[in-house]
């Protein structure tokens, strides 16, 4: 896979109130009647994926999906400030990006991808939808309270001992109280028709493509080694490995 940026990028704001910042890439060559989302994470572990992220949207524009990669509220260049962040907006978010989608290919069959958080709030939005032909949940978070640990963890060891931040983004009692409640084995119906769960290091992942196949999803689990690219040591790595695995299941996944 080339590093070498896809030349038709188009950059813009959408959703309620032009509020959110995004990047389509149009699908190159011959294209598929499928759109992708590429959900991404928050706080500072977005900006060390930021260039895998634009990378992945590349590739699949590549073998001919529309993609769109965003910036949730508060983040990036998206409006809103960081001390604003919620889980409730983020799942909007995902909405108007999905609408924003759907508007450049209607009636594309439609995936989501998202790492850390964003996939997280993507299978969240998703189960609400029953629209979503795949899914891919790149390293999730799985439970909120273990998120919010190894924030703290990942604080200390980089800045010193947190106070209602983490490593340099706010993090107010009201986003940590709801980053507490999510649980994605708490999941009731199938985000998706077909559901990919991606992990770089050994962890729950087998137990969420269990718990999400026996909700009535297509799902399976792979283990892919790689550099947990939301790390300070590993933030110009991109995992190339990982990136042709999700495109290839997307390839299978969506028409």
């Amino acid at each position: 896979m080339s590093d070498r940026p896809t030349a038709e990028l188009e950059p813009g704001y959408f959703g309620p109130g032009s509020r959110l910042f995004g990047c389509y890439h149009p699908p190159q060559g011959g294209a598929r009647a499928a759109a992708v989302v590429l959900c991404a994470p928050v706080g500072e572990e977005y900006i060390r994926v930021h260039r895998t992220g634009r990378q992945l949207a590349t590739h699949l524009a590549r073998r001919g999906f529309g993609v769109l990669r965003f910036d949730f509220s508060g983040c990036g260049d998206a409006a809103g400030a960081c001390e604003e962040g919620r889980v409730g907006r983020w799942l909007a978010d995902v909405a108007a990006a999905i609408a924003e989608v759907r508007r450049r290919r209607p009636g594309a069959p439609l995936g989501l991808v998202g790492l850390r958080l964003g996939g997280t709030l993507a299978a969240l939005h998703a189960a609400g939808r029953g629209d979503v032909e795949g899914l891919v949940l790149w390293d999730p978070v799985l439970r909120g309270k273990a998120y919010l640990d190894e924030l703290a963890a990942l604080h200390e060891a980089e800045c010193g001992p947190a106070q209602d931040e983490a490593l340099g983004f706010p993090l107010p009692e009201a986003l940590r109280a709801d980053l507490a409640a999510l649980d994605l084995l708490a999941l009731t119906r199938p985000p998706a028709r077909r559901v990919l769960v991606v992990e770089s290091a050994p962890g729950e992942g087998g137990a969420l493509a269990a718990h999400l196949g026996r909700l009535g999803a297509q799902a399976d689990h792979q283990h892919r080694p790689a550099p947990r690219v939301w790390l300070k040591e590993h933030k110009t790595v991109v995992p190339h490995q990982v990136l042709q695995a999700i495109v290839a299941w997307l390839e299978g996944a969506l028409p």
